[in-house]
């Protein structure tokens, strides 16, 4: 995968253990780094002499800022996410991939869009409430949780985003001290049941966006999905796949409007950047390990799954697609024939994919 090498000219301490970091993105690569609301970037880094590749999701919106920014919170025993947060000042320089992925779909139709987010999962729903509300015909319920208000991060932007019409936004701490007059209590499963009465009332077709750790997710699509709400109106960002969710169930069969016949497939073609590479795939491999042995240079990082990188189109054929994949890609948008290379296997004799048609 293509990375780019950025300099740091921005950097702003969040909290204690968070830091937004600013990329200035030259002119001559505008273009690949021209990103949506909810996309994330894969970085590439080198701390203690050790080789890491990590993806984060994009806090900022290329037509309200003049850069490309990151925010990450440090993870306990993380060493990249703790290198970020101490040693990212401005002025390094970070090879970063272009923007990918497809946590958020930009409707056509006003909605109320209601994001749901915990820790630093407010990140990517920050420019998404932006872009919504910017188009005036769109209702916002931005939720988010955070611990303690020292925890609280983007506070300014969710401040700013709270005075914009048809645009509510509310803070919640789960260990709020004297003196905070904001939402007390965990945005769970509670809260939710609560809450979604008042959110059917703008007659608006609802749409959810959940962010955060994989906990919070879990229980907050498990409490949406018990109220009735319908499992394609609800996204989720992760870059985590729970094991066992990838052990002992079989894969999601996913054909291409373009059918091959069924068989031991001889041919995986991709196309990348308008380059075209050609593969023969030996037993077991995956589409994109089969890609990566000819040396196409295709987008790719964690090679499990979680980083989301290897979406592409499937445009020929069929492939078996890992259940776990669900956690990273809608169902939604599998059945418009979107996948991960590095979970699927093909399942014909012919197999074409596209990581540009996204």
């Amino acid at each position: 995968m293509t990375r780019y090498p950025l300099r740091v000219t921005h950097r702003r301490l969040e909290t204690p253990d968070t830091v937004s970091l600013g990329f200035g993105v030259p002119q001559d690569l505008r273009h690949v780094f021209r990103h949506q609301p909810g996309q994330f970037v894969s970085l590439a880094l080198d701390v203690d002499g050790e080789s890491f590749e990590r993806s984060y999701s994009i806090s900022s919106l290329p037509d309200l800022h003049p850069w490309l920014r990151i925010t990450v919170k440090r993870v306990s025993g993380g060493r990249v996410s703790h290198w970020l947060v101490e040693h990212a000042l401005e002025g390094a320089l970070i090879e970063l991939a272009a923007p990918r992925g497809r946590f958020f779909d930009p409707p056509t139709a006003p909605v109320h869009a209601v994001l749901l987010g915990a820790g630093s999962g407010i990140a990517p729903l920050v420019p998404i409430a932006k872009h919504l509300s910017s188009a005036g015909k769109h209702r916002v319920s931005l939720i988010c949780g955070q611990r303690t208000e020292a925890d609280l991060i983007l506070r300014d932007e969710l401040e700013a985003l709270s005075g914009q019409q048809d645009c509510r936004v509310s803070l919640r701490l789960s260990r709020p001290e004297p003196g905070w007059t904001g939402g007390r209590g965990r945005v769970d499963d509670g809260y939710i049941a609560r809450h979604l009465p008042g959110w059917r009332e703008a007659r608006m077709p609802l749409v959810f966006y959940l962010c955060g750790p994989e906990a919070f997710m879990r229980e907050a699509d498990d409490a949406l999905r018990a109220c009735g709400v319908a499992a394609a109106t609800i996204r989720r960002e992760s870059f985590a796949l729970t094991p066992e969710e990838e052990t002992g169930e079989p894969g999601i069969a996913v054909l291409a409007a373009e059918a091959d016949e069924a068989g031991d497939c001889n041919e995986v073609r991709a196309c990348v950047n308008g380059e075209e590479f050609e593969a023969c795939p030996e037993p077991g491999e995956s589409l994109l390990a089969s890609l990566l042995r000819v040396g196409a240079s295709v987008p790719y990082s964690c090679q499990e799954g979680t980083c989301a990188s290897c979406i592409a189109r499937l445009k020929v054929g069929a492939v078996e697609l890992g259940r776990g994949a669900l956690q990273i890609l809608p169902q939604q948008d599998v059945d418009k024939g979107l996948i991960l290379a590095c979970l699927s296997h093909p399942r014909s004799t012919r197999v074409h994919i596209d990581f540009d048609d996204l």
